[in-house]
């Protein structure tokens, strides 16, 4: 072999080193445009997660592009053409809040029950939902138990009230009250105002399990500040009767004036006809409470909560009582309630007397509130002074 002299020797290692220095240079980064050709390629080629992503990104304009909605659905509906179940479930939600297209339950429907045959579990919820408690749909419940039972298992509290209406009528199983109370008592624990109306009415006529009148006020009690007016109704009945809690005309009156309201009410104008001398009731706006009214909030040791009158600490509350679900839809809302002031100062017999649109919990939301509010009365004077009227508190939202 012929040996190198010193000179071949130091091109040769020059020549080995160059590509190693060369390869220390970092390459440079492909620019927002270069991504979006990019992604757009691959799209256009029908890569379905790919088209799910270029749909995002003309959402929100992630690539320094102008946002575009009309742009953005029609890759969405592309990937979910292709099976890509995000982009199903998102095209889903489109057509049921009229996001970016006409409203269309029909449709909204058909790409929820193809993303919850994918395995999401969301869809599922809304299959559920759509097939055993909606307006717009027809009942199919032999069809919406898969989906039902495989939500009622993942905890959601609609499903679960479907699997026990399922085996407490018998739609579309084989009756099974064991089966039923247990379904239904896992999504009254959840706050399910049907299922707590449907525990109570149990627990009043005591056929499917003991009877406990005072479980059944309870019960009522509940339901009827997530808004049941059959809740509401039933209460009512519990007071005129005694049953479960002591003999008060002038507490169902007042319940009855609520179901009033709605002309179409026919049984509870006739109740009201029917008792002429029922006491009357006052209901205060916020405003109508003096300012100088303190409510201390026995339950925190929190100073700015000691020193808080009720009009600031309802709206310091209201700040943070925005559903997550309706901002994440951008979906606005209303809801109003009344409670009644009892001579401790506390607030009992709350009713949620309005609430649109239902199933993002504006309701629950202004609850909340209430509840703090009335876990705070400080027990003085003023407080008799209350004694049976009720304060009426109510709240809009809307989205940035």
């Amino acid at each position: 072999m012929r040996k190198l002299d010193w000179l071949s020797l130091i091109v040769l290692a020059a020549a080995i080193a160059q590509p190693a220095t060369a390869a220390l240079v970092p390459p440079k980064p492909p620019t927002p445009q270069e991504q979006l050709k990019a992604l757009t390629d691959k799209a256009e080629g029908g890569d379905a997660q790919a088209q799910y992503d270029l749909a995002q990104v003309y959402f929100d304009a992630l690539l320094d592009q102008k946002a575009d909605e009309k742009t953005a659905l029609s890759w969405i509906t592309r990937s979910a053409e292709a099976g890509n179940a995000s982009a199903q479930y998102d095209l889903a939600v489109a057509y049921r809040l009229g996001h970016g297209v006409k409203p269309d339950a029909a449709q909204s429907l058909t790409w929820y029950v193809q993303a919850a045959d994918q395995g999401r579990d969301e869809a599922r919820a809304f299959v559920c939902e759509a097939y055993t408690q909606s307006d717009t749909v027809t009942p199919d419940w032999p069809k919406s138990l898969p989906y039902c039972q495989t939500a009622a298992e993942k905890g959601d509290a609609n499903a679960q009230y479907a699997v026990g209406m399922a085996y407490l009528e018998g739609r579309g199983v084989t009756p099974d009250n064991a089966l039923a109370l247990a379904s239904l008592k896992k999504a009254a624990d959840q706050g399910h105002a049907g299922a707590l109306t449907e525990l109570g009415q149990i627990y009043m006529i005591g056929d499917l399990a003991p009877q406990d009148q005072t479980e059944a006020v309870n019960l009522f009690k509940k339901a009827a500040k997530r808004g049941d007016r059959q809740a509401v109704r039933l209460l009512a009945h519990q007071y005129e009767t005694g049953a479960g809690t002591p003999v008060d005309i002038g507490r169902a009156a007042r319940l009855y004036r609520i179901l009033a309201r709605d002309d179409t009410d026919s049984a509870a104008k006739d109740w009201l006809k029917a008792h002429p001398d029922a006491p009357d009731d006052t209901v205060l706006e916020l405003n109508k409470i003096p300012r100088d009214i303190m409510f201390f909030a026995t339950e925190t040791n929190d100073p700015r909560f000691q020193t808080m009158d009720i009009h600031g600490y309802y709206d310091q509350l209201s700040v943070s009582a925005y559903p997550v679900d309706a901002q994440n839809d951008k979906v606005g809302g209303r809801a109003s309630a009344e409670c009644r002031f009892t001579t401790s100062g506390d607030l009992d017999d709350c009713v949620l007397t309005e609430e649109d649109p239902k199933g993002y919990g504006f309701g629950a939301s202004l609850m909340r509130i209430m509840d703090r509010l009335g876990t705070s009365g400080n027990k003085t004077d003023w407080a008799k002074s209350y004694d049976g009227k009720s304060l009426r508190l109510s709240m809009r939202w809307k989205p940035d």
